[in-house]
């Protein structure tokens, strides 16, 4: 299989300083790649079938230092995985005219078994002159970033995604055909990443004065991938009682070097090195690593105002007293952050967790917490929730996309009954209208003395109750409007009330004259043998028992109640 990871072609500028000023060289270009590959299929594979792995990637530099004679005096060999690297070291070089060769080679290893052994490998080399302007000691370093790499593959497989530009690289290929166990797969892939890379000279001692350095090098980038050019750029190490301000090139590089006597210790390991471009801090622990060779490399990211994610708990209906708990996450450090409630309430301060920046050398912030307690009359549905964040410089962002809704009352539509005038023995018939999924009760004890408990309605259909209740002939309530109370309770334990009148006739007082006597026994007997009698009829009111018909029970009761006052 052949492989051509990336071509690049780079011209370089140089040009010839004096004492402690950079021989450099910088560049910040997009490079064009293109992978052709094939393998054996192990096995039938449908289409779309997915091949999941991580391209390990490797870079190793040779760096040649030849004289004017063509001798070469220096061999300088870097080795780090992944695609940014950030070396230096420093030698005696006389005065006079020198070439550097350079020779990269930049390997991605395939952790599938699919793909074992078949590696994507790119060689670069280069060559140019400088001029020593004075014997000394020099400090030679290389700088380079790359990042956005960008695939894309045809042919037999094609790209479903691939993560961000690292030592290593998750990458996920479909087939985009039905392939055969032993059919040869083949593809092809093109790439572009971005790459801000600088080389460079400096003098840093003349040959009377022995030094040791310390170099902290890095690029300074936006989130989005853009370099950040011209960037004044401070690193203290407090520890060492040091600190020096650099700006970085046009590739958005940097590069400082502590320089002090030959017994000076400029770092060990553990000290804290402070990196701080604009508002942006960074905190970065100097490993045996950095120790040994002499340098540290720390990248800047300046990430955008944003916020990634926000949730809304415990719930998102919300009755009174419940507290809302609103979270969100996105960049540390906002000078100020909020939310609001539509329609109910606005600007709810809300506290970065942990505070930023780290505080006793804990995790760093991003995190922002709120909270309200619904109060009555809190009322709206599906209100839009929105976050605010804002930063030193007054940039805003917000975030609009969660709803919540606060219910703190419930309605009552109406409330109907069959009948507004009853007696004992009568069925009435109660019918609410009000939310649905509300526990609706009626308290009948007004009408009828044998009622102690409300009767709870049954819910017939979304937001309708009906409930049925037959007056008892032992009822001993006096004749009179009476007001049923409805109450209807929602899930959120809010409440609300409405009456119903109701008029309620002493049954064995058929002419309601205040008293049972020979005129109510008259009433009975003129209207006796009377059967199917309904309201409004003008038998009704002789039928005292409610049996729908006028007999001799009707007239016991009168008689029985007779000269009742």
């Amino acid at each position: 299989m052949r492989r051509k990871l990336f071509m690049i072609y780079i011209t370089f500028l140089f040009a010839s300083v004096g004492f402690h000023v950079a021989i450099a060289d910088t560049l910040h270009t997009q490079i064009p790649g293109e992978t052709i590959g094939e393998f054996t299929s192990p096995l039938n594979m449908s289409k779309e079938f997915l091949f999941a792995f991580n391209y390990l990637i490797k870079t190793e530099a040779r760096i040649s230092i030849l004289d004017a004679t063509g001798k070469e005096i220096q061999t300088i060999n870097f080795s780090t995985e992944g695609v940014s690297i950030g070396e230096h070291k420093m030698f005696e070089l006389k005065k006079g005219e020198y070439t550097v060769k350079e020779d990269f080679t930049v390997t991605a290893t395939p952790d599938s078994v699919f793909l074992e052994g078949q590696l994507l490998e790119s060689k670069m080399n280069f060559e140019w002159k400088f001029t020593a302007s004075d014997n000394g000691t020099y400090d030679f370093s290389i700088t380079a970033d790359a990042w956005d790499l960008k695939l894309n593959v045809t042919d037999d497989l094609m790209l479903q995604s691939i993560g961000e530009t690292s030592a290593s690289i998750p990458v996920e290929l479909v087939t985009t055909r039905f392939i055969l166990k032993g059919e040869i797969i083949k593809y092809t892939a093109t790439s572009t990443v971005e790459l801000s890379k600088s080389s460079a000279f400096e003098l840093i001692s003349k040959e009377e004065e022995p030094v040791v350095a310390f170099v902290v090098t890095g690029v300074v980038r936006n989130e989005d991938g853009p370099v950040v050019p011209n960037a004044p750029v401070a690193v203290t190490n407090e520890a060492r009682n040091l600190s020096k301000i650099a700006t970085t090139d046009k590739a958005g590089i940097y590069k400082v070097i502590f320089v002090g006597p030959q017994d000076s210790i400029l770092a060990k390991t553990g000290d804290i090195l402070k990196v701080t471009v604009s508002d942006v801090e960074l905190s970065y622990t100097l490993k045996e690593d950095d120790i040994s060779q002499t340098r540290a490399v720390v990248n800047v990211l300046i990430e955008k105002l944003k916020i990634t994610s926000v949730v809304i708990s415990p719930k998102t209906k919300f009755g009174v007293g419940e507290e809302i708990t609103v979270t969100a996450t996105g960049s540390r450090g906002a000078k100020s952050a909020s939310f609001s409630i539509e329609g109910v309430v606005e600007n709810i301060l809300m506290h970065e967790i942990p505070p930023y920046p780290p505080v006793d050398g804990g995790e760093r912030g991003g995190t922002y917490v709120g909270n309200y307690i619904v109060k009555a009359g809190d009322n709206a549905e599906n209100a839009v929730v929105t976050v605010t964040l804002t930063d030193v410089k007054g940039n805003v962002v917000t975030d609009s996309t969660k709803k919540v809704t606060l219910d703190t009352q419930i309605a009552i539509t109406s409330v109907e009954s069959s009948l507004t005038v009853v007696k004992n023995g009568d069925t009435i018939t109660i019918t609410v209208i009000a939310e649905p999924k509300a526990t609706v009760k009626a308290d009948f004890s007004v009408l009828d003395t044998t009622m102690s408990s409300p009767v709870k309605l049954s819910d017939t259909s979304r937001g309708k109750y009906v409930a049925e209740v037959r007056i008892s002939n032992d009822n001993t309530h006096e004749n009179g409007v009476r007001e049923i109370i409805v109450t209807a309770t929602d899930a959120l334990k809010n409440t609300m009330s409405q009456s119903l009148k109701v008029e309620l006739k002493n049954p064995v007082d058929i002419n309601q004259d205040g008293n049972v006597d020979i005129f109510d026994l008259v009433l009975v007997g003129t209207n006796y043998g009377k059967q199917d009698i309904s309201q409004g009829d003008d038998a009704w009111a002789a039928d005292v028992n409610g049996d729908k018909k006028v007999d001799i029970f009707d007239l016991v009761l009168v008689s029985k109640n007779f000269k009742m006052k």
